[in-house]
């Protein structure tokens, strides 16, 4: 271990020990065609990659599978982000509704299908795992933010700890194939990361 590496291990909490440093070939830039600026914000296990682009000032999704992009543009819609895929190709994202409140959508062998949480503002799904399980956040009138879960076509609430604060705001970012979650949760100008596991 050279003498940098040494000294961060040294000074990093148990778990954290860092590994030799990438090297250049380690890396792909990704830009779509044409885009002022290209975010990757997916990725499965056969290497596809979503998320999305903006070109003359609209943003749209995107899907960067076996080196050929294809975009991913919710109908009738000023804009779409694309955030997760799955091992089966299926894909999650966001677009504006008629208010322009935030809404998601399940897009699988070419079909867009609205996933929303019931009666709320708004909702932000950011992952799908295998088996079709959904997470993210939502909001309603009146609330924080939550984070929920959405499996076989039942919604549940997965937020942190029924003893945190009133308000405390949730949201997850990943699920994987085992159903585990991994997110955050925090109040007004504190955030903590979590991760939370079935059983």
């Amino acid at each position: 271990m050279n003498r940098l590496l040494f000294i961060l291990a040294a000074t990093l909490p148990s778990g954290l020990i860092p590994m030799a440093a990438a090297g250049a070939d380690n890396f792909t830039t990704i830009d779509y065609p044409g885009a002022t600026s290209t975010v990757a914000r997916g990725i499965n296990d056969s290497g596809s990659i979503v998320g999305y682009y903006t070109a003359a000032g609209v943003t749209r999704g995107f899907l960067l599978s076996g080196g050929k992009f294809t975009p991913i543009e919710y109908p009738e819609t000023g804009w779409t982000t694309a955030y997760g895929i799955n091992s089966r190709g299926d894909v999650v994202g966001q677009y504006p509704d008629s208010s322009n409140a935030t809404r998601s959508f399940l897009l699988s062998q070419g079909e867009f299908t609205p996933v929303n949480y019931p009666g709320s503002e708004f909702t932000g799904i950011h992952a799908i795992n295998s088996a079709g399980a959904m997470t993210g956040h939502f909001r309603m009138p009146g609330k924080l933010m939550q984070a929920p879960v959405l499996r076989d076509g039942a919604w549940s609430i997965v937020d942190y700890r029924p003893d945190a604060p009133s308000n405390t705001m949730n949201c997850y970012y990943g699920i994987n194939d085992a159903g585990a979650m991994a997110g955050h949760w925090g109040t007004r100008g504190t955030t903590h990361g979590v991760i939370h596991k079935d059983g």
